[in-house]
């Protein structure tokens, strides 16, 4: 098993070249991977799960590993990374919450929302912060004056080189305020980045849903997906974000 496949290669977006170099055709990237592919149903290895947070370096990955599988979008699996709303009911009984209802409304506002395929019938609850939220309660016995889990704020300047992928300022600006109007949002969902080429409008907004900030509402009119803001946590995190970026390309402009 491979967790955060992409982990390094996201810290060097900064810096293209080497990004390049080491995703590239002779870089230890795909080398590494050719490796698992040579050896893949030989007894060595049986069977290879590998995890990410986007899929920025899957296309440098499955150049030299091609018998992979991009499950990530598949609807039988939307509920894989998450919890339903009756597990996380089922989690406040276990930790015996006085007013499990109007705790599940809390949940629903600030956890609650991601949905992986167009045509699912459930979205689901964060993990982590459901399970952020459950240790709290247990040692105070009440609800966290602080919804947020302090680890789910991102690395900005990380983040910003990400942002800095797609260089149409003017475009990037009218996405995010946008997303802050809560205006429609509709794209393709892209799950190869191919950066020979320039990074389009449907490139960014497809890297803020792998990113976990937009997720999708609804099956598109002319596009493939609708996305929004999953959630109030992350609205609170990442809304400041956006708006100091805007006021930064207005100022620059």
């Amino acid at each position: 098993m491979v967790d955060e496949y992409d982990h390094f290669a996201n810290s060097l977006l900064g810096n293209r070249e080497v990004f390049t170099k080491i995703t590239g055709k002779d870089g230890f990237v795909r080398s590494f991977y050719e490796t698992f592919k040579m050896h893949a149903g030989s007894g060595c290895v049986d069977r290879i799960f590998i995890t990410g947070v986007t899929s920025l370096t899957l296309d440098s990955l499955t150049s030299g590993f091609n018998i992979a599988q991009n499950v990530s979008m598949f609807p039988e699996l939307n509920e894989m990374t998450g919890f339903t709303s009756e597990e996380a009911k089922a989690l406040l009984k276990e930790i015996e919450v006085s007013d499990v209802e109007g705790t599940m409304e809390t949940l629903t506002e600030n956890y609650n929302g991601y949905c992986f395929h167009k045509r699912a019938e459930n979205k689901v609850f964060n993990s982590n912060m459901v399970l952020y939220f459950m240790d709290a309660y247990q040692r105070k016995k009440a609800i966290p004056e602080q919804l947020t889990d302090p680890n789910m704020r991102s690395d900005y300047h990380k983040l910003t080189a990400m942002f800095d992928l797609f260089e149409e300022e003017e475009a990037k600006q009218l996405i995010l305020e946008k997303i802050i109007n809560h205006e429609r949002l509709e794209t393709d969902i892209i799950t190869n980045f191919n950066f020979s080429a320039p990074f389009r409008e449907e490139d960014f907004l497809s890297l803020l849903f792998y990113l976990g900030l937009l997720t999708i509402k609804e099956e598109g009119r002319a596009f493939d997906v609708a996305l929004q803001t999953p959630n109030a946590v992350i609205r609170d995190i990442y809304y400041q974000y956006y708006k100091d970026k805007i006021v930064y390309f207005e100022e620059t402009s």
